[in-house]
């Protein structure tokens, strides 16, 4: 069999999976709002309600349906999306756009799923609708899903303003007739009339902001203002503007709360937020790095390591040595996807998520290693008394 008989026929393959595996899951949504003035530039999400099965990948075209009132300059790609070739759009300027992100998952269970964000300008007063068309959707197995897509409504200018007129008018006629040696009638006639304009103004919703929440657990609940809202890591959960209660909680460690403040249109991404071992519903008093659950007292003739399990998904490595109290720091590993072995100076270290104590403060170098992704080589810096917490590291698969 040649080589191109055999790639027609793994195409065929696929296509036939394709076919019968389909699933209905999400509804794609594609945020409107207003553009207050032409010439402006806002940034309008395209949100995937949930993804029960987790997302391998898509693709997508969107299109403005009157392209003489705005234009798609720019695709911005979410956190959790990996580097180009991975995440690819078609050119822009462009009054439509071709959106790919294939060869990443998100977790199964994820709900308001950022996929991208349009950066559309105003181009005249008026208004256009933002359509979408899902051309591939596949959930975290490669099986492939069907989703309805609601199309959003981008308005350009200032609306106009309502006028509404009330006019109420009045007639009273009263008749008296009186007879005696001679009759005398008298007709009264009264007519009032009032006109009532009233001029109401109503200004446009203001856009939501968009909050990105990752701890270490992974899998912890987050709570907004007293309403759960789904569990960590949290992507591009919508988010009204203003000052709100962030609650990250976990059963076996002690609650973690924060005030967050949104913009309008906004996203805003936290540092990696690290719980501590502790009763639920309590708070910690400080946010360092959490306390190990089983420590070994230096001795100035002995080395001893110990191993704790925190979760099923987190390993927590401990390491004592003659070095004083006080004199080490930690080195707190997050990495999408988890598992990825942790080399120190390549001495394997464990695997993430995880956190290592006992290091001697200096230069480090830091490698994470993973069969099917792209090794990362790194040098880190351990100061003695804190823990270095690197951002979420994301390894590229290997195509």
């Amino acid at each position: 069999m040649t080589y191109r008989s055999t790639m027609k026929l793994i195409a065929l393959i696929l296509l036939i999976g394709a076919v019968f595996s389909v699933v209905q899951a999400t509804t794609i949504t594609a945020e409107g709002g207003t553009i207050p003035t032409v010439g402006e530039t806002r940034d309008f999400p395209i949100v995937a309600d949930e993804f029960p099965d987790g997302l391998l990948g898509y693709s997508l075209n969107a299109t403005l349906t009157n392209p003489s009132k705005a234009e798609i300059v720019d695709v911005l790609f979410p956190e959790w999306a990996p580097s180009y070739p991975f995440s690819h759009h078609t050119p822009t300027p462009a009054d439509e756009v071709g959106i790919r992100i294939f060869g990443y998952q998100v977790d199964s269970g994820q709900t308001n799923v950022t996929l991208a964000i349009l950066r559309i300008r105003g181009d005249a007063t008026g208004q256009t609708d933002v359509n979408i068309t899902v051309n591939t959707l596949q959930d975290g197995s490669g099986t492939r899903i069907t989703a309805a897509t609601v199309p959003g409504t981008v308005i350009i200018g200032t609306p106009p303003t309502t006028t509404a007129t009330t006019t109420a008018t009045t007639t009273a006629t009263t008749t008296a007739t009186t007879t005696a040696t001679t009759t005398a009638t008298t007709t009264a006639t009264t007519t009032a009339t009032t006109t009532a304009t009233t001029t109401t103004t109503t200004a446009p919703p203001a856009d939501p902001g968009y909050l990105s929440v990752f701890s270490f657990p992974l899998k912890a609940t987050a709570t907004i203002d007293g309403t759960v809202v789904g569990v960590t890591p949290l992507m591009g959960y919508r988010v009204s503007p203003g000052t709100h209660t962030l609650k990250i909680s976990m059963a076996g460690y002690a609650d973690y709360t924060t005030s967050v403040t949104l913009a309008s249109g906004g996203h805003l991404q936290l540092p990696l937020i690290i719980l501590q071992r502790g009763v639920p519903g309590t708070t910690p008093t400080q946010t360092a790095s959490p306390t190990p659950s089983t420590s070994v007292s230096p001795t100035p003739t002995a080395t001893a390591t110990a191993t704790t399990t925190a979760t099923a998904t987190a390993t927590t490595i401990v390491t004592t040595s003659t070095t004083p109290t006080g004199q080490t720091g930690a080195l707190a590993i997050n990495t999408v996807p988890r598992g990825v072995t942790i080399y120190l100076n390549n001495q394997v270290r464990g695997t993430s998520p995880a956190t290592i104590y006992g290091l001697s403060p200096g230069d480090y170098e830091l490698k994470l290693m993973k069969q099917g992704y792209k090794t990362q080589v790194r040098t880190v810096t351990i100061e003695a008394g804190k823990t270095t917490t690197p951002s979420l590291i994301i390894l590229t698969p290997i195509m």
